[in-house]
């Protein structure tokens, strides 16, 4: 009675085949489990949404329009919500006339959002050289921070 013999029975009682298949059945529906759940969460509302208007300024222009949306994603009412819009090179782009720019929204509801502009200008005092200037949004909804980045293009 050697081991290789085909009357040798390790005793389990199903086919090893049976069991692979349910194996592979059951990391298929994690697999798909976890695909759905990738899939669902890029549906979901951002709570920054930030558009430039005009993206890009030639050298006659001075200013830009940024639009911003921020949307209350936490689920629960907020209050005293902060917006601050700043250029990372603040000496040369300026928002709202100022380095940095702060504006409040006293109630946002679960799910509701408002809707912000801004007033994105070249310095008047230094000259600005053409290339791409990066603009960051953040807020605080309930705890949690939220950050957007965008480009404003100076010709």
């Amino acid at each position: 009675m050697g081991l290789y013999d085909k009357k040798f029975d390790f005793g389990f009682p199903i086919d090893a085949r049976k069991a692979l298949s349910a194996v592979l059945i059951i990391i298929a529906i994690f697999v798909i489990a976890w695909i759905f759940l990738f899939v669902l969460d890029l549906f979901k509302p951002m709570a920054i949404t930030a558009v430039l208007s005009p993206k890009q300024l030639k050298e006659n222009e001075q200013n830009s329009v940024l639009n911003v949306t921020l949307t209350n994603v936490t689920g629960k009412m907020a209050k005293n919500v902060e917006i601050i819009v700043q250029a990372e090179d603040a000496s040369s782009i300026l928002v709202d006339a100022d380095e940095i720019a702060k504006k409040k929204i006293e109630v946002l509801e679960a799910g509701a959002f408002k809707k912000l502009q801004f007033d994105v200008r070249k310095s008047p005092v230094k000259k600005v050289l053409p290339g791409s200037y990066k603009i960051n949004i953040q807020t605080e909804i309930n705890g949690q921070q939220f950050t957007k980045s965008v480009f404003l293009i100076v010709q």
